[in-house]
């Protein structure tokens, strides 16, 4: 099994771990790929994290490769923060756990990432600009589009448009499945274009996202910077089973940097062209998969959203780990221990780091009514009593909305709602206006001692100037 905790990005794909390289054997490396977690390191809040990037940014400016999109220098406080955050990431997983910690060569051999699947598989589906030559993931200027569309045709209520939010929604439901033949259909359908230029765009292809070499002067030895840090344990593991005295179960943690050739990158410095990455490869034997600390997580509850919940329509409840590992929820001790150890790590706590597992389901759309008063003809109809009625509408119930809806469509096209209004009564207003000549005299009593106040200091420096001038030759 291989649990991989991986900081900032996601995976690609599923990284088999048999017959890569140093005469490694399947019996040699038993992993279950069925289970990989990916732990996302978001302990920066937004505020923080923009000022990260402009920081980035000024260092940024005036460098050599100012022009390349998806590349950053680290300044000073940028070395300081990308220190501490590794450092926080270090401390409750490579020391508290006893995990081996390894730094392999950022370039790796064409065989290795073959035998992954990278060199055929680690792509992004790209559309270029066909005057231009500009490029663009295909599936983002799909997504681009679907979203724009649904925001436009929101107030529409036609059984036309209907339809037509129902298929772009299921088209953003099921976007990342689509292969590159029916991402161009979609392209086709739909008219999208290039958004800067509005040109006609190619026929989406395959573009692979590793930056490619050749190792050594004859060029007959082909490489690739690596897009991951995975790749480096795993034609390790023979050195680490016997570093860890042939025994099972042991983890392996990589922190360092890696490069992917990304079509568009931007997203602040979540999508750059390099980055780097902190990963964990947790080995057990496939016949237990049990883990000694498991018993100090396993009354730890915490929300789930089980398959079978998902699909009648239910809402996610509180579990406690001992509990989803039994039925089945969670696969099994080992991923429980390190899903638990993320909400009762003191050092999760104290830092205020949230290190969270996810997986990814099936989306599910939600629909609420909002009620928009148009307000420009609600003030021609009503002139004074505009913000009155436009407060009672937005403040209507979901069902009275609806009634007057339905009202409004019959035929006789009216309906009658009644608006409150709060305010003073005559003798109240009455009663309050001594009050207010009071509160006003007292305002200008303070006005005019200012006002003396003033003209005594301008009188004195007027005395102090001619005092000046008397004494001047």
């Amino acid at each position: 099994m291989v649990i991989d905790a991986e900081l900032g990005r996601e995976d690609h794909s599923s990284i088999p771990a048999t017959a890569i390289g140093r005469g490694l054997k399947p019996f040699d490396v038993r992993i279950d790929t069925r289970i990989r977690l990916s732990w996302k390191f978001v302990g920066l809040t937004s505020t923080a994290s923009n000022r990260v990037i402009e920081l980035h940014q000024r260092f940024n400016n005036n460098n050599s490769h100012k022009s390349v999109a998806g590349l950053y220098d680290y300044g000073p406080p940028g070395c300081t923060v990308k220190y501490n955050v590794l450092s926080l990431w270090r401390q409750p997983f490579v020391l508290e756990e006893n995990i081996l910690e390894i730094d392999c060569s950022c370039l790796t051999p064409e065989d290795v990432l073959k035998a992954s699947g990278h060199v055929e598989k680690f792509t992004d589906i790209m559309v270029k600009d066909e005057k231009t030559g500009m490029c663009y993931r295909a599936d983002h200027l799909v997504k681009e589009y679907c979203n724009e569309k649904l925001k436009k045709d929101l107030t529409l209520s036609s059984e036309k448009a209907t339809a037509e939010a129902e298929e772009l929604k299921q088209v953003l439901a099921v976007l990342d499945e689509y292969s590159y033949q029916e991402l161009g259909d979609m392209i086709n359908k739909y008219g999208i274009t290039a958004p800067e230029t509005k040109n006609q765009l190619s026929d989406p292809y395959p573009f692979n996202l590793m930056f490619q070499t050749f190792i050594g002067p004859s060029g007959l030895a082909p490489g690739f910077m690596r897009p991951e840090t995975a790749q480096g344990i795993f034609v390790n593991f023979k050195e680490l089973y016997y570093y860890n005295r042939n025994k099972l179960p042991f983890a392996a943690a990589q922190i360092g940097n890696a490069f992917r050739n990304e079509i568009s990158p931007h997203q602040g410095l979540l999508r750059v062209r390099e980055f780097t990455l902190a990963e964990i490869e947790h080995f057990v034997d496939p016949q237990d998969k049990s883990h000694p600390k498991f018993a100090e997580v396993a009354n730890l509850e915490f929300f789930m959203f089980p398959r079978d919940e998902q699909r009648s329509g239910q809402s996610a409840k509180g579990i406690r780990l001992g509990e989803a590992v039994s039925k089945g929820i969670v696969n099994n001790e080992t991923l429980g221990y390190f899903i638990g150890k993320n909400f009762s790590d003191p050092q999760t706590k104290e830092s205020g780091v949230s290190l969270a597992a996810h997986e990814k389901i099936e989306q599910k759309e939600m629909e609420k009514l909002v009620i928009t008063p148009i307000k420009k003809e609600l003030g021609l109809a009503l002139q004074g009593s505009q913000k009155m009625v436009v407060e009672a509408l937005e403040a209507m119930h979901e069902k009275e909305a609806l009634d007057m809806k339905a009202a409004l469509e019959s035929e006789k096209g009216e309906v009658e709602f009644e608006v409150c209004k709060l305010g003073k009564t005559k003798q109240e207003e009455i009663e309050a206006q001594p009050a207010n000549v009071i509160a006003k005299q007292e305002t200008m009593e303070v006005q005019l001692k200012s006002l003396v106040a003033k003209q005594d200091e301008m009188r004195s420096d007027i005395k102090a100037l001619l005092e000046v001038l008397k004494n001047i030759p």
